[in-house]
């Protein structure tokens, strides 16, 4: 079973994919939080997103993932990405946030599926006609769980490597249950090989999931890893990581995620602290919690710094 790293944006930029990577690993590839076009260009986040993925392609197993509502949109972030070498694009119809779903993207395209239909058309001709292959990750629907059902019958013809299925509606966000029936009838006429994503917090719960469903390519996690870095690679060895060498590895990561965001950020110290504090809103919640206060209330680099390092010293 692969274990994929979920994208999610603010958490897992190139920073964190790379320590993580060097220090941990167990992950099979590492999804690149969404990049779209505003007023008709990238980002320059996103220019340097693409620039830095295209320079570590063949040391970090990673893949862009693309957001929009319009082929035209969507042509043209494919050219960026297939024109830095990047062979692989997913597909984002997923992202809950009203903002974007609003706009008919992420899982806000998923009750229209004449869209969904025209968008994926459109990057499967771009990307295979630049040599990339692609794939979908979405949501059970936005409204109501019949949304996915009908849209395989666009996604079974379509030449897709995988689809990764988060079974929540849209209009959920993150919260409630995952609706383990509507996976149930998605996985069984889905013709694609399929990864279950959601609520993945600890080894035993990958294991429950393979095993209930063993035609399954794998699984992605997100917020599981962010509390718990070593949890895919506990989960491939059988066995957890000893404490000890788990926070170890963890103040590693910290330490190479602060160097690159000291030598980046311009602001001052409190735009370096700010940035950092996101660091650890899901890593450790089982940490020391004045020694978790204290990192949130920082405002030097100094505080911050003493606050990890007890927090390190005794989770």
């Amino acid at each position: 079973m692969e274990i994929l790293f979920a994208p999610l944006q603010g958490y897992t930029e190139a920073a964190y994919r790379t320590a993580h990577h060097r220090h941990i690993g167990g992950i099979d590839n590492y999804y690149i939080p969404f990049v779209r076009l505003e007023h008709g260009k990238l980002l320059r986040r996103d220019v340097r997103v693409l620039d830095r993925a295209a320079a570590d392609r063949g040391v970090l197993p990673q893949t862009p993932q693309i957001i929009a509502s319009t082929t035209a949109e969507a042509a043209a972030v494919v050219l960026e990405i297939t024109s830095r070498g990047l062979g692989h694009i997913n597909i984002n119809m997923g992202c809950p946030f009203p903002l974007l779903a609003n706009k008919g993207k992420g899982a806000g395209i998923l009750p229209h599926p004449d869209k969904v239909h025209a968008l994926l058309d459109e990057v499967l001709d771009r990307a295979t006609g630049a040599g990339a292959t692609v794939s979908v990750k979405m949501r059970s629907g936005w409204e109501k769980m019949q949304e996915s059902m009908a849209l395989l019958e666009i996604l079974n013809p379509l030449p897709l490597t995988h689809i990764i299925m988060h079974p929540r509606l849209g209009r959920q966000g993150y919260k409630g249950e995952c609706d383990m029936e509507a996976f149930a009838r998605f996985e069984n006429e889905c013709e694609h090989p399929l990864y279950y994503n959601g609520d993945l917090t600890t080894a035993a719960d990958i294991t429950r999931i393979t095993s209930a469903w063993p035609r399954l390519r794998g699984v992605m996690i997100g917020r599981g890893l962010l509390a718990d870095p070593a949890l895919a690679l506990e989960y491939s060895q059988g066995a957890p990581m000893p404490r000890v060498a788990r926070l170890a590895a963890i103040g590693k990561i910290h330490t190479d995620v602060y160097a690159e965001y000291e030598a980046r950020i311009e602001g001052g110290q409190s735009q370096l602290v700010k940035k950092m504090q996101a660091f650890w809103e899901y890593l450790l919640p089982e940490g020391d919690r004045k020694a978790h206060k204290a990192i949130r209330k920082a405002t030097t680099t100094d505080a911050y710094l003493r606050a990890v390092n007890t927090l390190l010293a005794g989770a």
